[in-house]
């Protein structure tokens, strides 16, 4: 005769077994959501250190030295300011006494192209050396120095 075989009854969804398979579930979930946590942490730190590094290129690099020129403030054209000799500019030459109250400033920065200059500023920059491109020294580093203040 045939034995009988005992099949043993489905567990029911509230046994001792699902809850273990939930509570494993619930584990799994975490520890990911952790993982995620801990990579999104890291990246960031990452991005502010890189942004870090870059911020302290641009404040440590070749900024501490500034090309100046003296220019004709008046004569701006669509090409920029006209470049005249640093007399004009230098606080103790005869001829910018002769031109005070006119039209003469330091430009700083900016890009000197067949005798006229565009693209920088009359704002004096503080703490870097300033010379112009004939080699008159206008500030030396640090606040302060020689010249004009740029401005009218």
């Amino acid at each position: 005769m045939a034995e009988a075989t005992s099949k043993s009854p489905e567990p029911h969804p509230t046994s001792a077994g699902t809850r273990n398979r939930k509570a494993e579930l619930a584990e799994m979930q975490r520890k990911r959501k952790s993982r995620r946590v801990k990579a999104s942490i890291a990246v960031s730190v990452a991005g502010v250190g890189v942004v870090g590094l870059i911020v302290a290129g641009f404040v440590s690099g070749d900024d501490d030295e500034v090309d100046a020129d003296c220019i004709d403030y008046s004569s701006q054209t669509d090409d920029g300011y006209l470049i005249v000799d640093d007399d004009y500019c230098d606080e103790d030459s005869p001829s910018h006494i002769y031109a005070v109250r006119s039209a003469y400033h330091w430009y700083y920065g900016g890009r000197a192209a067949a005798g006229r200059v565009q693209g920088g500023t009359t704002v004096r920059p503080s703490d870097v050396s300033i010379t112009s491109r004939s080699g008159t020294v206008v500030q030396r580093g640090g606040l302060g120095g020689r010249g004009s203040y740029g401005g009218s």
